[in-house]
């Protein structure tokens, strides 16, 4: 991952500049997260987002596009179809789109410039659920500063065992679930958000199977398993192993714990 990541920050630093931004638009899987540090290493800022498919999603895109600005919107060569009919139905066709999983790799790594502390890393936004999405810079010094209090707030060690669901754009995905166990060289075992919706006792059997030692949600995770996963999914499962199952990102509700 490491040597894709700077042949492709090499590359892509051929297409925009360092300190512009790009839109990242990728399902679940291993490909955003090479994306995701091959713009870091290249000065490019990452602007994560979901795919858009439904008309407030591209509302939510539009409203990206007018804020960040992005010089480049990466993709998969699979979505970009997609992709590019809902930057057309924003009046955004012009806007250059690439597939990174396609794109030839031809840039140098020795050429990547040297990354600063204060330099902004990527661009975190809100979900737009009750106005337009609002961006935080979010500079290489936070995310450090970030993970170094996750892992000693949470104990981690290169022995820790992560199960994770959670979507890769936003922060407790992105943070919690890429960067930290990158950053401590642990091991963590991830899952599309897609599947743990279709079926909740799928994240609770990979914790059951690896020896999950940390694994977690908002509210609403925990209390869907309690309500959703029947007697007989339980039956064979084993999370003794389960020694962090952190609450987060909504209010935490007592009755919620209790039930699971």
């Amino acid at each position: 991952l490491e040597l894709r990541a700077a042949k492709l920050a090499a590359t892509l630093a051929r297409h925009a500049p360092g300190g512009s931004r790009a839109l990242l638009l990728y399902p679940a899987g291993l490909e955003f997260i090479t994306v995701y540090f091959a713009c870091l290493m290249a000065s490019i800022i990452a602007v994560p987002a979901t795919i858009p498919h439904k008309t407030r999603a591209s509302r939510r895109l539009k409203a990206l596009l007018e804020d960040a600005d992005p010089v480049l919107i990466l993709t998969r060569s699979d979505c970009e179809p997609a992709i590019r009919s809902s930057l057309s139905l924003v009046d955004a066709a012009n806007r250059e789109c690439l597939s990174t999983d396609t794109l030839a790799l031809t840039g140098d790594p020795a050429s990547l410039p040297e990354i600063k502390p204060e330099m902004t890393a990527f661009l975190q936004y809100t979900s737009g659920s009750t106005s337009l999405p609002k961006g935080v810079e979010i500079t290489h010094r936070n995310i450090a500063s970030n993970v170094a209090a996750i892992r000693v707030g949470f104990g981690f060690t290169p022995e820790t065992v992560m199960v994770s669901w959670l979507p890769l754009f936003h922060d407790m995905g992105l943070i919690g679930s890429v960067i930290s166990p990158m950053h401590v060289g642990f091991h963590c075992v991830l899952m599309a958000p897609a599947a743990f919706l279709k079926s909740p006792a799928m994240w609770l059997e990979a914790i059951s199977t690896y020896g999950g030692t940390c694994a977690g949600a908002p509210n609403f995770g925990w209390d869907y398993c309690a309500t959703k996963i029947s007697d007989e999914q339980k039956a064979p499962l084993n999370l003794a192993s389960l020694a962090v199952a952190y609450n987060g990102s909504e209010p935490v509700r007592a009755a919620t714990l209790r039930s699971f």
